[in-house]
């Protein structure tokens, strides 16, 4: 089963925090740039030749649009910057459990032993007349049973591997906008590991790679969008190189 370490829990609740002070500063910049469009003054719009005159300052009507432009210009641009580095940070986990994923099914594929080789017994001609009744050796003479030795384990196939992994992989939920719906997610997972088992039809690489899904609906919890298309991203590339 896929699991997720403390190191990238520490990193999905960094990304999380990031995420939501990149929102926080992306809504301030929007309602800057609405006032560099009609500045106010003491919640009050102004006009062309008003003059804002409050703690020591004395601000006109161009002034504060100039005012409010900047700020807009600054808190859109660091809120982006925190905003991608919030999802990066969110999202890494995820990929690199996927990564490590193919990584393993590589590992074990390789290591898969080679089928021994048997040498086919020379067929013996009809015994002659004299000879064609066996002989029963006495029990004194009969060999003692040795230990019966169990054959060796199966090794899984690389379907049979990724199956088990697809079985217990497990996506984060979408916090700060709408996520994949769950079912679908679920059902299109359980899809393609009928195809890996042979119990369905075969999905291939380029449709898991390029699947899209519905959003969540109102009051209901969906999946990181992220985190499910960068792990299908994953699993298509290892179905590919496997």
């Amino acid at each position: 089963m896929a699991r997720y370490s403390s190191g990238g829990d520490t990193r999905r609740g960094l990304g999380a925090m990031g995420l939501v002070i990149g929102a926080f500063l992306l809504l301030g910049g929007g309602c800057a740039a609405a006032d560099s469009e009609s500045p106010r003054c003491g919640g009050e719009s102004m006009k062309p030749g008003d003059a804002c005159v409050g703690g020591g300052a004395y601000d006109g009507y161009e002034e504060k649009r100039e005012q409010a432009g900047q700020a807009s210009y600054w808190l859109l641009r660091v809120g982006g910057l925190v905003l991608a580095g919030g999802t990066a940070l969110a999202v890494g986990p995820v990929a690199d459990a996927a990564g490590s994923l193919r990584s393993a099914a590589r590992r074990r594929s390789r290591a898969r032993p080679a089928p021994p080789s048997s040498a086919s017994p020379t067929p013996l001609g009809p015994a002659p007349a004299a000879i064609r009744r066996p002989v029963r050796p006495s029990p004194a003479a009969r060999p003692a049973p040795g230990p019966v030795r169990p054959a060796p384990p199966r090794t899984p196939t690389l379907q049979e591997q990724l199956a088990e992994e697809l079985a217990g992989v497990r996506f984060p939920a979408s916090r700060l906008q709408p996520g994949y719906d769950q079912a679908e997610v679920d059902a299109f997972l359980a899809r393609i590991r009928a195809g890996l088992l042979g119990t369905g039809p075969a999905v291939s690489p380029a449709r898991i790679g390029g699947a899209v899904f519905g959003t969540a609906g109102h009051r209901q919890a969906g999946y990181d969008r992220h985190a499910v298309t960068a792990f299908l991203t994953a699993l298509a590339g290892s179905l590919r190189t496997g």
